[in-house]
């Protein structure tokens, strides 16, 4: 039994389980595999992506008290990667035990969680000033479009834009609508077809992960 859990052709069969299913469900179709396979697979599914929540929720305070223990880890970040821990910890038993309707599951995500997202979202768009600032420098000609784009655009959302010229609605909806729009699905295009090259690459054990 351990061979067979550890040997590769187990994952490999599992997939093309799960492959086949899924495509017999989408191109076939029928009331009795949609009602049978496809609902105990995606049961399944929904099983195995709860685990792996829960794993890696594990692993993060697992690497937070480490790093907590650790004696060159400096004092501050020594405080923060304890309070992360007794706070992911906190809200858990809260929501396990009272529900996430409860008045304190409700104050700790309310005046505790929401100011910390806000307060690490604010520090990023500090890093996407500067960013931005580094990126539309025009040194060269994808600079300078890139450079003419964003202002068309900014000037398109800016309730100062259309009261300088009336123009910048239409131009900054032209280039979401139609260079943005087009850039976009051709980096999806591009995605699915990398994806659907894995996907064989896996099923017929040519990858790295599977193969060796």
């Amino acid at each position: 039994m351990s061979k067979i859990l550890k040997s590769r052709e187990l994952p490999i069969v599992l997939i093309w389980i799960a492959v086949l299913v899924i495509f017999g469900d989408y191109f076939i179709g029928g009331p009795v595999l949609r009602s049978a396979f496809t609902t105990l697979t995606v049961d399944w599914a929904v099983i195995i992506i709860n685990i792996a929540i829960i794993v890696g929720a594990l692993a993060v305070l697992q690497r937070s008290i480490n790093t907590a223990r650790q004696e060159k880890t400096e004092k501050v970040e020594r405080f923060m990667q304890i309070w992360i821990v007794f706070l992911a910890v906190f809200i858990f038993v809260i929501g396990a035990t009272l529900g996430i309707k409860s008045s304190i599951y409700s104050w700790v995500y309310n005046y505790v969680l929401l100011p910390s997202w806000q307060t690490v979202y604010t520090l990023i768009i500090f890093f996407m000033a500067t960013a931005t600032y580094r990126a539309y420098r025009a040194n060269n000609s994808y600079a300078a479009v890139l450079l003419v784009s964003g202002l068309l655009v900014l000037m398109r959302n800016a309730p100062v834009g259309s009261s300088i010229w009336s123009g910048f609605q239409d131009l900054g909806s032209w280039v979401l609508d139609v260079i943005n729009l087009a850039g976009t699905r051709a980096i999806m295009i591009g995605a699915m077809i990398g994806a659907i090259s894995l996907l064989i690459k896996v099923l017929i054990a040519k990858e790295k992960i599977l193969g060796e």
